[in-house]
């Protein structure tokens, strides 16, 4: 990744360190953004700051979390998804159940057309969005 220089505004070189060190954590944990930003000592709020005025960060933040590639802790998730949903839980129980976001879940439907099918059919066609 290459930043350029522009104090205050997170690209500066200690920032460009500590925003690839926290990449770093955030790929290893799974896409967990708490637990890689206490790795790197900042809070959430810098971190969404950083996604908002930093595109290449914004993209590398989103491959990670969103999954550009399926990592097996999201497979996992998502197929445990389905088994609370087939169980009868609704899709914010089910969220709940597994600690993930509303959002997260709205993020897989919309990437996963898969996973949105098999959703949807455990459901009955029906859909809360």
């Amino acid at each position: 990744m290459s930043y350029k220089t522009e104090k205050g505004m997170g690209r500066d070189p200690q920032s460009a360190k500590v925003k690839a060190t926290y990449l770093r954590y955030l790929k290893a944990t799974g896409g967990d953004k708490i637990a890689a930003a206490k790795e790197v000592g900042m809070d959430e709020v810098q971190i969404r700051s950083w996604r908002h005025m930093d595109a290449e960060f914004q993209k590398a933040y989103k491959e990670i979390v969103a999954g550009a590639d399926e990592t097996p802790k999201l497979t996992e998730q998502k197929a445990k998804m389905l088994q609370l949903i087939a169980a009868g839980k609704s899709q914010r129980e089910a969220c709940e159940e597994l600690e993930i976001g509303y959002p997260l879940l709205r993020t897989w439907k919309k990437k996963d057309d898969i996973f949105k099918q098999r959703l949807l059919k455990l459901r009955g066609g029906l859909d809360e969005d």
